[in-house]
């Protein structure tokens, strides 16, 4: 796979550098239209977002987490998912923004660690392999997410036209956890600048982002068809993810 390597990152390889992930779970889910946000919904008995917590409390190379949720569900997610399940790498609950970019801001004030992981709270299958992946490419590098390539053929449509056929062996899906040296990911943040995921910021500072191969299994819930299939993965969750 084609990468892009972050510049002038100096001695970042070296192996005692920490790491500060946060989950960011302070979406509304208006697609899903239940009572409950997805983060809350369950997966065979078990909160998405109780899941997702999961692998990265069980990735020896993550030292903390750090939880954006809504702010009405901060006591919730203390009391039915920290408490009850017994996470212990969380350091703070914190409320979460409007905008996405503002959720990760506000975990981003409270890390303590040189390297950042950004992870959707509704990507309950990514695995400790792929944390870890992410994690020692970004030691190397400074920045670095995991993708899988598109399959299908891509269209550029406008008013309901095709203007032109992109190069499918050009174009990748692009997952979480995305990694970050701190210091580039605070600078991106400064920014202020509308971004669908934490890499477009990073790029707009001149830094090239490292891809690595993801996972097809690392789904983002979104819809109820999404959960159907969640549960189809979970069957053998176990084995894959071991």
């Amino acid at each position: 796979m084609d990468s892009l390597e972050a510049k002038d990152t100096g001695a970042f390889h070296k192996e005692d550098k920490k790491v500060t992930a946060i989950i960011v779970a302070a979406g509304e889910g208006k697609r899903m239209r239940m009572l409950l946000p997805k983060p809350y919904l369950e997966l065979n008995g078990t909160p998405i977002l109780a899941l997702t917590l999961q692998q990265f409390e069980r990735t020896k190379s993550v030292n903390e987490i750090i939880l954006v949720v809504r702010e009405e569900f901060i006591d919730y997610t203390k009391s039915n998912i920290v408490d009850k399940f017994g996470f212990k790498k969380i350091s703070k609950i914190v409320k979460g923004g409007g905008r996405r970019q503002d959720s990760v801001k506000a975990g981003l004030d409270f890390a303590q660690h040189e390297i950042v992981l950004i992870h959707d709270g509704v990507r309950p299958f990514v695995t400790k392999k792929l944390i870890t992946r992410i994690i020692n490419e970004c030691k190397r590098c400074g920045a670095a997410i995991p993708a899988i390539p598109v399959k299908e053929t891509i269209k550029k449509v406008i008013n309901g036209y095709v203007t032109c056929t992109l190069n499918r062996n050009e174009l990748y899906s692009i997952q979480t956890p995305q990694a970050f040296k701190r210091e580039i990911l605070e600078k991106a943040y400064e920014l202020d600048i509308d971004a669908t995921d934490s890499s477009s910021l990073v790029e707009k500072l001149d830094l090239k982002v490292k891809v690595i191969e993801g996972d097809p299994r690392n789904i983002k819930i979104t819809n109820k068809e999404d959960i159907e299939y969640g549960r189809v993965i979970l069957k053998d969750w176990f084995n894959y993810n071991n």
